[in-house]
């Protein structure tokens, strides 16, 4: 009997411990600041994001975002924004800060949703761009 039960709580225990494994990476997207520069030659000063180790670790991998899909412009574009928000309190609409958005460029066309979907991507930071956000999802796709 009490074999049965140490495997048990090994059992229980193993379980939990794997579904530990996930990283949060919306967590690790949070990890950037930002001082004042210029973009391109342009006499408009802008945020410029500074990434922290962490962020400069994970940039070119693979990884899996949960979020909103929203759309950029009308029609089969290929841009969306995936946000860690709801519409009605995201970045643009809301008072989040840009950390909470990621660019998503996707060769399939992708449904804005009101529903939280899981997209995985390469990541791609952008600190000179001024015309892409600082966070992109290259080949980005819907996790089943």
């Amino acid at each position: 009997m009490r074999k049965t039960i140490y495997c048990l709580f090994i059992l229980c225990f193993s379980v939990c411990l794997f579904g530990q494994n996930k990283l949060n990476y919306w967590n690790v997207l949070s990890a950037v600041t930002f001082q004042t520069g210029y973009s391109n030659g342009s006499d408009i000063p802008f945020d410029i994001p500074v990434f922290s180790e962490k962020l400069n670790a994970i940039d070119g991998k693979e990884i899996e975002l949960e979020g909103y899909i929203l759309p950029v412009e009308v029609g089969k574009s290929g841009h969306y924004i995936l946000s860690k928000l709801p519409f009605n309190v995201c970045y643009y609409c809301g008072g989040a800060g840009p950390e909470t958005i990621v660019e998503i460029i996707s060769e399939k066309e992708l449904e804005p949703l009101e529903t939280k979907v899981k997209i995985s991507g390469t990541l791609k930071l952008n600190d000179h761009d001024m015309n892409y956000h600082m966070y992109i999802l290259n080949n980005s796709k819907l996790v089943e």
